[in-house]
């Protein structure tokens, strides 16, 4: 709960208000996909493409088919039941299908390096029930992924990185992971592995075209 805490306060302090009323047409893009399992309650994110249809990352699925649980997203209050229509396991993409309506996105084009990126999802929903919105840089490529200084963390994968392109906001990438890196613990002959919740990893939108041309080529727009 103490790194909840920090990640949360550095988001507050990363904001301009000047900002804060242009970005938050993002959120309306992002909704939670709550797991339910008993017991064992956990949530990934989603972003909204067309009436019925989004986007997220498939280990959310299959954290789903581990648990033999099904899930669900919020329409208000309301839980609404989520179903697989497509997935593609190289590029962690799921499409889902609901009774959940617009406001949607649209796909934008792949974004060039230092260009400013705005994450929005729902990291631990299940004790937070907090959507979180970060900005950060695109930093680069690497297999088949985009790096960005956005913040994520568990219940993140899913969520989307969006760019202002032709004036209005698009959707550029799914959140799939965080980075992660080797520490030397030389003291005790150790080596440690660490979540960099700064450091994020998602599937570009030329990938998540691709799967759409495939798999549902009617919500390419």
């Amino acid at each position: 709960m103490r790194t909840l805490r920090y990640f949360l306060a550095v988001v507050i302090l990363s904001i301009s208000p000047l900002k804060a009323a242009e970005y938050s047409i993002t959120r309306s893009y992002v909704r939670p996909i709550i797991i339910v399992a008993q017991g064992d309650g956990v949530n990934g994110s989603m972003v909204v493409i067309a009436p019925g249809f989004a986007l997220s990352a498939n280990h959310v699925v299959e954290a789903a088919k581990q648990r033999k649980a099904p899930m669900v997203t919020l329409v208000g209050s309301i839980q609404k039941p989520l179903t697989v229509v497509a997935t593609d396991a190289r590029h962690d993409l799921v499409l889902l299908t609901g009774e959940f309506e617009c406001p949607c996105v649209s796909l934008g084009r792949r974004p060039s390096i230092d260009d400013e990126v705005i994450s929005v999802n729902f990291p631990e929903y299940i004790d937070t029930r907090t959507q979180v919105l970060s900005i950060g840089l695109v930093q680069g490529f690497l297999e088949e992924k985009m790096v960005t200084t956005t913040l994520a963390t568990t219940g993140s994968s899913g969520g989307g990185l969006f760019i202002k392109q032709n004036g209005e906001y698009k959707l550029v990438g799914i959140v799939t992971h965080v980075g992660a890196t080797t520490i030397d613990t030389s003291i005790v002959g150790l080596t440690a592995y660490q979540q960099l919740q700064w450091f994020i990893h998602s599937t570009p939108v030329d990938i998540v075209k691709q799967f759409l041309k495939q798999k549902q080529p009617s919500l390419l727009r």
